[in-house]
């Protein structure tokens, strides 16, 4: 998080320095020079000297910083709405927004997408054994290895503790392909979850279920949801590294 927001005292001790050490430099110089001009001359050209030296000073020292300073807070301002601190995946509010997107634009384009839900197992273990330093390596592992091996139409995210979510979009508009497609990405997920995280030194390992709902046509994101968690539920019962998708 940002944490150099300049505060409205240093704004204005900033402005005050810069104006003092301005004037008092001016004032030097008409002593030095020693110029034969009225009072009035004398203040007005020190008005004129104070502005052209001191504006480019405030806006380097003053204002660039502050509107710096300002956007950094507004970005993490946004990324604590829309991302996931840990893993920098989207959250689930923006994961809910971008589901809701995709099911729509299956309706308008008739293709098929996908719900996968990812649940880690031994998270807890891990914890309790190595401390959650260690636990967080793995999240931090499994989102990057997540990440890596998605297309850029695809959005990851994670849920709550060690579930993770993709919604997956424009894969096509025969369900058989789409349902073939979803296992096979499912199967490459599993196989690069459940290798070893190196932690320190030591090799952390950890299994991983999932369950699919594949959507095309209207659909409410909450019973998409509601089936990919029926289907996870199914695969926990099969083993650790199964997958599952949701049939009627």
């Amino acid at each position: 998080m940002t944490n150099n927001f300049l505060t409205s005292n240093q704004v204005v001790l900033r402005i005050v320095t810069i104006i003092s050490v301005v004037e008092f430099t001016i004032m030097d110089a008409f002593i030095f020079i020693n110029a034969d001009i009225s009072p009035f001359a004398e203040a007005l050209l020190d008005i004129i000297l104070l502005v052209i030296f001191a504006t480019p000073l405030i806006y380097a020292w003053v204002i660039i910083p502050y509107i710096k300073s300002r956007d950094e807070a507004f970005a993490d301002m946004e990324k604590l709405i829309h991302k996931d601190l840990l893993t920098e995946l989207s959250n689930r509010y923006d994961i809910y927004s971008h589901l809701e997107k995709a099911l729509s634009a299956s309706v308008r384009h008739d293709f098929d997408g996908a719900v996968v839900l990812l649940d880690l197992g031994g998270l807890k273990d891990i914890n309790d054994m190595f401390g959650h330093a260690a636990g967080d390596e793995v999240l931090i592992e499994t989102a990057n290895r997540l990440r890596s091996r998605l297309r850029i139409e695809d959005t990851p995210g994670r849920l709550d503790g060690d579930e993770f979510i993709i919604i997956i979009n424009h894969v096509n508009s025969d369900q058989e392909k789409t349902r073939d497609y979803v296992m096979a990405l499912a199967e490459k997920l599993i196989k690069a979850v459940s290798q070893p995280v190196q932690f320190e030194d030591k090799e952390i390992n950890v299994s991983v279920t999932i369950g699919i709902k594949l959507f095309n046509g209207e659909m409410e994101p909450d019973s998409a949801m509601h089936d990919a968690n029926v289907a996870l539920s199914r695969a926990k019962e099969i083993g650790k590294d199964s997958a599952v998708i949701f049939d009627d």
